[in-house]
C-alpha cells in the first residue's frame, strides 16, 4: 500500500503541481476480482486508481494481464505447480486467463505515451489468447521438457485457509499469500479495445513467450 497507493497518491500532487500534461499509470487486472482483506495488492491498485481518477492530471490507466518474461516471478510460481510429478491445479484449473508478454506490454505502453493518449480511459490488455489455468499448466510444463503427466486437482478452499493461519503465524511474511491464490481461481481475461485489437497480430502466442523466457528455469 505504501508504493501503489500512498506512491501513486504522492505522484499524483507532485504532477499537479508541475502541471505535468499526462499520467499513464499501470495498474492490475486483479483490481475486478473480488474484494479480498488477504490481497493488499489488488486493494492498493484499486485505491490508487480512484486516486488517479479523482487528480486533475488528464491520465490513461492500464490493466496487464498475467504478466510473463524473464524474471517473471508468476512464471516461477506456474512452474513449482506444472514441474512436479503431477500437475497441481489450484480449484481445478478452470479460471481463464490471457498471459501477455512484458515486451508486448511495454510496446502497448510506449504508443500510449506516443499518442499522448490520456483521455481518461481504462484499457485492459493481455496476449492473444485465452486459455484455462490448467491449460497454461500444461504449456509451461511443455516448455520445461518434462514429459505429460496428469492434473491433479487442489482445493482452493483449504490452501486459503491454510495460508491465512500461515500470515498469522508469520505476521504476513509468507512467501504465498492467500490473496494471490486468487489469479488461480479467478478470471484474468482483458476486455477488448482498439489499441489491443490493432496489435494482436503481432503480438507473441503463450508458447513463444515461454520459450523466449527460458521456461525449464
Amino acid at each position: 500500500r505504501a508504493v501503489n497507493a500512498e506512491g501513486t497518491e504522492a505522484l499524483v500532487k507532485v504532477a499537479e503541481r508541475a502541471k505535468v500534461g499526462g499520467l499513464l499509470f499501470v495498474s492490475s487486472i486483479a483490481t475486478r476480482f473480488p474484494d479480498d482483506p488477504h490481497y493488499p495488492y489488488a486493494t492498493a491498485k484499486r485505491e490508487a486508481e480512484v486516486i488517479v481518477r479523482a487528480g486533475s492530471v488528464p491520465f490513461v490507466i492500464v490493466r496487464p494481464t498475467i504478466v510473463l518474461g524473464r524474471g517473471s516471478p508468476i512464471l516461477d510460481k506456474l512452474r513449482a505447480l506444472a514441474g512436479g510429478p503431477v500437475i497441481a491445479a489450484i480449484g481445478g484449473g478452470k479460471a481463464r486467463v490471457q498471459p501477455v508478454d512484458v515486451a508486448d506490454l511495454a510496446g502497448a505502453l510506449a504508443q500510449l505515451l506516443a499518442r499522448r493518449a490520456f483521455a481518461g480511459k481504462t484499457l485492459e490488455f493481455g496476449g492473444p489468447e485465452v486459455l484455462t489455468m490448467a491449460e497454461l499448466l500444461v504449456r509451461v510444463r511443455a516448455a520445461m521438457g518434462k514429459p505429460p503427466a496428469r492434473i491433479m486437482a487442489m482445493p482452493y478452499a483449504p490452501m486459503r485457509g491454510g495460508l491465512i493461519a500461515m500470515e498469522a503465524l508469520l505476521f504476513g511474511r509468507s512467501p504465498v499469500s492467500a490473496g494471490q491464490l486468487t489469479s488461480f481461481v479467478q478470471d484474468g481475461v482483458a476486455e477488448p479495445n482498439a489499441l489491443w485489437e490493432a496489435m494482436r497480430p503481432g503480438l507473441l502466442s503463450v508458447t513463444r513467450m515461454l520459450e523466449a523466457t527460458g521456461a525449464r528455469g
